[in-house]
């Protein structure tokens, strides 16, 4: 007698492909958010001081989703924001504390092994 094997509609695979890449889309944007959480950390160790007000100023912004494009935006300002970006790209300027390019050194820094880091992230949310 031969074996008769009724798939399931195509909608349940839809469903199901769907709910996956929903699943897919949060975790990758959670991973990319605690990666600018790092990035950031690692540009508050380098931002100058002098009474802390910009070094304080330091956020990352909640990662924004539009469809499969990820967007994380993390930067200085606040109640800095009249002097955060000159402090930022004055090259000659000599800091008791910190550096000049504090956030772009960090940024360049991170980037290298990111896409790894991003698929550890998401395997970890994912539960594989």
């Amino acid at each position: 007698m031969p074996l008769t094997i009724t798939p399931p509609p195509v909608t349940v695979f839809v469903a199901a492909t769907q709910a996956f890449g929903r699943e897919l889309i949060h975790a990758a944007a959670e991973a990319l958010r605690e990666d600018s959480e790092v990035t950031m950390t690692l540009a508050k160790e380098r931002t100058p001081v002098r009474f802390g007000v910009l070094r304080g100023s330091g956020t990352v912004f909640p990662t924004e989703v539009s469809g499969t494009v990820l967007t994380s935006r993390l930067g200085f300002g606040g109640a800095a924001k009249e002097y955060a970006i000159p402090v930022h790209e004055n090259l000659t300027a000599r800091h008791a504390v910190g550096q000049a390019k504090f956030l772009e050194c960090a940024m360049l820094e991170r980037a290298r092994g990111q896409d790894r880091r991003l698929a550890e992230g998401i395997r970890r949310r994912m539960g594989r």
